[in-house]
């Protein structure tokens, strides 16, 4: 009677069983692979420096974005904000939905990916 939403979850489907579901975990996995590499591909290419790098290009208009070395984690930064709030809310709701709980796992890794992809690109540009 006095359980909250989330403690009533925890009791109608726990974590461990959620994680176990094939369709979860390839996509949480891979999510957290691509997430792993872009913090190390920025990581390896971009150390402390005093001078500006380029953070944006546009086709256009071509760098417009310029700042300091530190904001090129923002990234990865963004990449492991998604995975968390998408598992976090995936599992809440994997009780009522679980093919939502599918779907945010796969926004997660379609995401990390992208997010890997413009890490890729911004380390080309900057070289």
């Amino acid at each position: 009677m006095g359980y909250t939403v989330l403690a009533m979850n925890l009791l109608t489907y726990p974590p461990r069983l959620f994680f176990k579901q094939l369709p979860i975990v390839v996509p949480f996995g891979l999510s957290v692979l691509a997430n792993v590499i872009t913090w190390g591909w920025l990581a390896w290419f971009f150390k402390p420096t005093n001078e500006p790098v380029f953070l944006h290009y546009n086709v256009l208009f071509g760098v417009d974005y310029i700042g300091d070395w530190h904001r090129v984690f923002l990234l990865p930064i963004v990449g492991v904000s998604i995975l968390l709030i998408n598992t976090l809310l995936g599992w809440l709701l994997a009780s009522r939905d679980m093919v939502v709980a599918y779907i945010l796992q796969i926004i997660s890794l379609l995401s990390s990916s992208l997010l890997l992809l413009m890490a890729l690109l911004l380390v080309e540009i900057n070289t």
